[in-house]
């Protein structure tokens, strides 16, 4: 198969607001650049190409306009090209939300990410792909947290009164696809992906790919710095790097440190299953199927409290609640979701936030040896939670977090599992 890799620096000129927290951050220096990554994927006639953007979410204009230019540029499909947000909370704004887009910025990375596809496309080299799975202990903790009454509240740990346990489970796989090439056997572009909100340092006053960046860094110390690394956050809407049962919030995996040592600890789990994965695919099919979605919004006949999500103030979700009541004048929320077969290992995506229950059943049912869940990809829809969290209440889980009808992530959840039967088949 035909491999192709590439990265372009996306770190803004000037400083500027950063995203993903409930007020505005002015960012005062830049922590570490922030990037789009690509890879690329041909055989024959077909291509699968998947860009890493170190950004909180995607752009509701920008993923069609970019599907449109990138297909008619290379005479395939639109359904070949995916978009992803590794959810960087320190990456300037993008979409609309509680402060102005960053236009200059939006406009500066679509054409980076249309350089990053030329860039990959042009050095296509015949590699051997390789895939595999390893498994971490520590980070991407379930966030939602059980109090003895029933309800949740993000970050309700140990250290609150009337703590019981967290609402779901965590996810600790670690599934890595990578490429060497033919000619020489040397590594070419890795595909990490892992379950976590990567936010270690998500409050902070500057720019920053987060924990991300630090695995990068940690990446390219072993295995060169010429290697590409395209990270792919997973189902992971309601998983972070907090432990709530510990007695500490923060731990070891909060500020400085945890950016530190949540890169370290997690390129040396990557590094472990590149070692340890010897044997190339011999079965190099590559295919791509993708449904777009109708999610109806949330029923505003049904009263929505305000005081259920205790993250937004009545004032902010009034706001929200007006934002989305004329967005559901145009007709039901479109949701890309899209499956790529690269040989042996699938790739399933989803526009929002998935929960990390979504993830964990797609991928038990998956034909695939190995199965990447990429969350917040061609689109950004906001958080996709289970039913029962709807219930439980809290941040993610209710409105304005979560937007759409209560069955759209078990939509999503069939209608992959159905394209991955589908492109697997054989």
């Amino acid at each position: 198969m035909l491999v192709g890799s590439s990265r372009v620096n996306i770190t803004p000129d000037e400083l500027c607001t950063v995203s993903g927290q409930m007020h505005p951050r002015m960012a005062k220096f830049v922590h570490d650049p922030i990037f789009c990554n690509t890879v690329v994927f041909k055989e024959g006639d077909k291509i699968f190409s998947l860009t890493s953007n170190d950004v909180v979410g995607l752009n509701d204009e920008m993923t069609p306009e970019l599907k449109k230019i990138l297909s008619e540029k290379y005479n395939v499909p639109e359904k070949c090209f995916v978009f992803h947000a590794i959810h960087t909370h320190d990456a300037p704004y993008t979409n609309k939300g509680i402060d102005v887009i960053n236009q200059k910025f939006v406009d500066n990375w679509k054409k980076a990410i249309i350089q990053s596809i030329d860039m990959a496309m042009n050095n296509l080299e015949e590699c051997d792909l390789y895939s595999g799975e390893g498994y971490v202990e520590y980070m991407g903790w379930n966030r939602r947290g059980r109090r003895s009454d029933g309800t949740v509240e993000m970050y309700w740990g140990a250290w609150e009164e009337g703590f019981v346990g967290t609402e779901g489970p965590r996810d600790g796989s670690v599934t890595v696809l990578f490429a060497k090439r033919k000619s020489d056997n040397s590594l070419k572009v890795i595909v990490p992906n892992f379950s976590t909100h990567p936010n270690t340092v998500e409050s902070e006053y500057f720019i920053s790919a987060d924990m991300v960046g630090r695995t990068r860094q940690v990446l390219r110390s072993v295995w060169g710095e010429d290697v590409d690394i395209v990270y792919i956050t997973g189902a992971a809407g309601n998983t972070a790097p907090s432990n709530l049962y510990s007695e500490e919030f923060t731990g070891h995996w909060r500020g400085e440190e945890g950016w530190n040592r949540s890169g370290i600890y997690l390129a040396s789990e990557i590094s472990k299953v590149i070692c340890e994965t010897c044997d190339p695919m011999i079965d190099n099919t590559l295919d791509v199927d993708e449904v777009n979605l109708k999610a109806p919004y949330l029923d505003f006949n049904k009263v929505l409290d305000p005081k259920k999500d205790r993250t937004f103030t009545e004032e902010s979700f009034n706001a929200y609640k007006k934002e989305v009541e004329n967005a559901s004048k145009a007709g039901p929320q479109i949701v890309n979701v899209t499956v790529a077969r690269v040989g042996d290992t699938a790739f399933c995506t989803s526009p929002g936030e998935l929960y990390v229950e979504f993830g964990l059943d797609i991928k038990a049912e998956s034909p695939a040896n190995n199965t990447i869940i990429c969350e917040l990809s061609n689109g950004n829809v906001g958080y996709i939670p289970i039913y029962e969290a709807t219930i439980n209440g809290g941040y993610s889980a209710t409105f304005p977090g979560s937007r759409l009808k209560e069955d759209t992530g078990y939509r999503i959840t069939a209608e992959s599992k159905r394209m991955l039967l589908k492109l697997f088949k054989d």
